[in-house]
């Protein structure tokens, strides 16, 4: 220590002040530091092997990289540092997968190899194992920035594995999952965490869902990626450094796909391919829900019921928020305030509706409450480092927390449902606070040292967090698989991780009551929806503060197309619904004074808002058509324009708008007060649903307070259902078809079954196909259908829209049919009631 003083270097013990992680090169032998790291990279390699169903590269220094072909649009890559692969495993990736069997050919120059399958070629050179990709045009698709990279500290071990992608000139980004801002994502950091994100804001980041799944879009070919990897992941579009993307993990091992498209559409289907759909919901999910943190006591559930029915405003399901619990214990009642769960929940279904309640993944601390007991008894819960139960605050006080990556732990956790479900009849469950979320400490959630079973390969809370949420929906799905296998499960979660949407439904959080909000539910649920969740929404009106009546019809107006419409409010605690904490970060109880009903708002707006929960039961066979499309290949129900049109610029660049179902395209009002929206159409013509104009290129719409804009493709025919008060409520004895005229030719579906059951398995459906062929002076409309379900109407009214000459005569399965003109200012729109099981409708002039 004296030479040290003597040749002036500071010791630790000399100071109290810590020196910043260092680089191994540069570290001094005899001074302390907070870390020291090293970066590891492919350095040369000279040997190629068959290895595990793929190539694996393995280098001089020891780094290899395994290259699979799954499919011939999805090539694998992993990375290993020391040789050493980690067990193949994933949470994220459908467990029924089979890769398929794909011809690979291998050849090797001096400087590179070369796998050609028969989509695709990746070339991977010697030096580095830098890796692109081309298609069998020899196009590059996607190539390496530099050479992939490890790196180790001595206090973290392989703390953060990093690749680097050259980015294209005019290249664009998209998807990403749960992020609030613009659709395109270039020139912004992004981090993967699952986190309580309360009144989050445009720039907030990291949000409640984890979903490191990517687009990127030069000219008109497209790829994604995905990396499977759960530890905490970093995304930057070329906001450090322009030129490059880069990804990076804070642990595990580089694990991520290519998938390619050439389309967006493709790259959606392919991802699908891999990480699986959700399944076809009850259609009553489908219908408009409302909640509130909380309807209690049971005499506030009626009421709130026994109003939609009076005022004849459509329903199908009302939410219990924490409040119904005794005491916040998960499948409990509070009997004080629902003395008789099971008679109340058969009252609400009379009336048409189905009862929704939560369930959180924080068990009360408490040896007297059964759950907890039972989860301690059989070492259920998670634990820290050193074997104590690890604890942490939430609604109940201290709680202890499931570990539902223990397979033992799921199959108890979904059996706890039989009493909310088969026994008082709950229909749907509603999984929240499981990021999971922890009162009172920065960190929001458990500490990294928790141990979790990781299904056979324990971990640290650091690598499972992002999959809790998606591993209770989980058990809480196969749970009510096994307890009600003729039904379809309805449930709904806060966080979760790619591959979780064969679970779940999500919601996009705690938000608030302004116009911003307005803005970010849109682009929220856009983009989850293309990320692998189509079946997403948000808390109409604003979970937090005070909406007014403008706000909350032009939420409602968007959400009658988005797939989940939920009205959620935090409502006013003042008078003790629920305990409004500093730690929950909540704001003052004065600012929650709207309940955030249809009828809340005064009469004005009660219509308002009536009209816009009938438009959605109207057009639900539109949305079920468009989710059985989505459990069929994968095909997002919202997508944003690019997916229309990538080539033009403003489309490209459009945040607002957004594609909905087959042929859809609808442009929300976003803005309070606006008289007038401009609207960018993509390539070909699109016709004005209210009026019946056809419109390309640039136009301006005049914003009508019950009005959402929205335009149909030329060519769709558009299914329209009678309005009921609830789905099911009463047998259809007519289908609308609003037919779109095109010079050319377009196909759309109707797909119907009884919306609920599993029948629909077994053929129990109904598919409809319609094909338009229009010339300049006629329009043939063909149908076929398929499947042994009766949807039950024996007549279809046909409108036919932009007809562009006057329609003379019109046959049904070449029978002469009279046909209704109805005249409109520079136009007509015809009208004939046919049967429903007509093949061909022809319009000539």
């Amino acid at each position: 220590m004296e030479e040290n003083k003597k040749a002036g270097t500071k010791t630790e013990r000399e100071t109290p002040e810590k020196v910043k992680a260092i680089d191994f090169s540069n570290a001094d032998v005899s001074t302390r530091y907070e870390d020291v790291y090293a970066y590891l990279s492919p350095d040369y390699c000279e040997t190629v092997r068959w290895q595990d169903n793929a190539y694996e590269f393995v280098c001089n220094n020891g780094l290899a990289l395994r290259i699979q072909v799954v499919q011939p649009e999805i090539i694998r890559f992993r990375y290993a540092v020391e040789a050493h692969f980690e067990r193949d495993f994933s949470y994220a990736v459908r467990p029924d997968l089979e890769p398929g069997r794909v011809k690979v050919k291998l050849t090797e120059t001096d400087s590179e190899y070369q796998l050609a399958s028969e989509k695709l070629q990746i070339v991977v050179s010697k030096k580095e194992l830098k890796v692109r990709v081309f298609d069998n045009d020899d196009r590059l698709i996607c190539e390496d920035f530099d050479a992939f990279s490890a790196k180790r500290t001595i206090m973290k071990g392989w703390s953060q594995m990093r690749v680097r992608k050259k980015q294209h000139r005019k290249e664009s980004f998209l998807g990403l999952g749960d992020k609030a801002g613009p659709t395109l994502l270039n020139g912004r950091i992004f981090e993967n965490w699952c986190t309580d994100a309360y009144a989050f804001g445009e720039d907030t980041d990291p949000m409640y869902r984890a979903i490191p799944f990517y687009y990127a879009l030069h000219e008109d070919t497209a790829y994604g990626i995905f990396l499977d990897n759960t530890f905490r992941s970093h995304f930057d579009f070329s906001k450090s450094n322009v030129g490059f993307t880069e990804f990076r993990t804070d642990g595990g091992e580089m694990n991520y796909y290519f998938i390619y498209g050439p389309g967006l559409d493709d790259v959606a289907r392919n991802y699908a391919k891999l990480t699986g759909t959700h399944a076809l919901p009850p259609l009553w999910a489908l219908g408009y829900h409302q909640c509130k943190w909380s309807y209690y006591p049971e005499e506030r559930v009626h009421e709130i019921a026994d109003t939609f029915r009076s005022l004849e405003i459509p329903c199908d399901a009302i939410y219990l928020d924490i409040d119904y619990m005794d005491g916040y214990r998960c499948f409990t009642w509070d009997k004080s305030h629902f003395p008789d769960p099971a008679k109340m929940i058969a009252t609400l279904r009379d009336k048409g509706f189905q009862t929704v309640v939560m369930i959180d993944p924080g068990l009360k601390e408490d040896l007297k409450y059964p759950v907890y007991a039972e989860a301690l008894k059989n070492n259920y819960l998670l634990k820290t480092w050193n074997g104590d139960v690890a604890k942490g605050p939430v609604w109940p006080g201290f709680c202890g927390f499931p570990d539902f990556t223990s397979p033992d732990v799921r199959a108890w956790w979904g059996q706890l449902y039989q009493g909310l479900y088969t026994e008082d009849g709950v229909s749907g469950f509603w999984n929240d606070m499981n990021e999971p979320a922890v009162f009172h400490v920065d960190h929001k959630t458990l500490p990294d040292h928790v141990r979790h079973e990781y299904d056979g390969d324990p971990c640290g809370h650091a690598k499972a967090h992002n999959i809790y949420g998606m591993q209770m929906a989980r058990s809480s799905w196969e749970g009510l698989e096994i307890l009600a296998p003729e039904k379809r499960p309805f449930l709904l979660t806060r966080a979760t991780f790619c591959g979780g949407q064969r679970y779940a439904a999500v919601w996009t959080g705690d938000n608030l009551s302004t116009w911003e909000h307005l803005q970010i539910a849109n682009q929220q649920c856009v983009r989850l929806s293309i990320s692998g969740f189509s079946f997403c929404g948000s808390d109409i009106g604003g979970f937090s503060g005070d909406a007014d009546g403008e706000l909350f019809v032009r939420w409602l107006q968007l959400g009658v197309f988005h797939p989940l419409m939920r009205v959620h409010s935090m409502g006013s605690h003042a008078s003790g619904d629920a305990a409004v904490t500093e730690e929950a970060e909540l704001l003052a109880p004065e600012k929650h004074v709207s309940d955030q009903e249809p009828w809340s708002f005064g009469e004005k707006w009660t219509s308002l808002a009536k009209k816009a929960i009938e438009l959605r039961y109207s057009i639900l066979p539109c949305l079920y058509t468009a989710m059985w499309q989505l459990q069929q290949s994968g095909k997002p129900v919202l997508r944003p324009l690019a997916f229309a049109d990538p080539l033009d610029p403003k489309v490209l660049e459009n945040s607002r708008d957004f594609l909905f179902g087959e042929h859809i395209l609808v442009s929300p009002v976003t803005q309070a007060n606006v008289q007038r929206q401009m609207v960018h159409l993509p390539k070909g013509k699109w016709y004005y649903f209210w009026t019946g104009q056809a419109y390309s290129g640039e136009l301006f719409v005049n914003l009508m307070p019950d009005q959402i804009p929205f335009f149909i493709r030329e060519g769709a025919v558009v299914p329209i259902y009678p309005v009921q008060q609830w789905t099911n409520e009463k047998k259809i004895e007519e289908l609308s078809l609003y037919v779109y005229y095109k010079n050319g030719t377009e196909c759309s579906h109707l797909y119907e079954d009884a919306g609920e059951g599993m029948d629909y398995k077994s053929n129990r459906f109904s598919l409809q196909v319609f094909e338009t062929k229009g010339t300049d002076s006629s329009l043939i409309l063909n149908r076929t259908q398929t499947g042994d379900f009766d949807p039950g109407y024996e007549q279809v009214k046909v409108y036919l829209v932009g007809f562009p000459t006057f329609a003379h005569s019109c046959t049904v399965d070449g029978i002469e049919m009279p046909i209704k003109e109805i005249r409109l200012r520079d136009r007509s729109l015809y009208t004939m009631t046919v049967q429903s099981d007509f093949s061909t409708i022809a319009w000539k002039a």
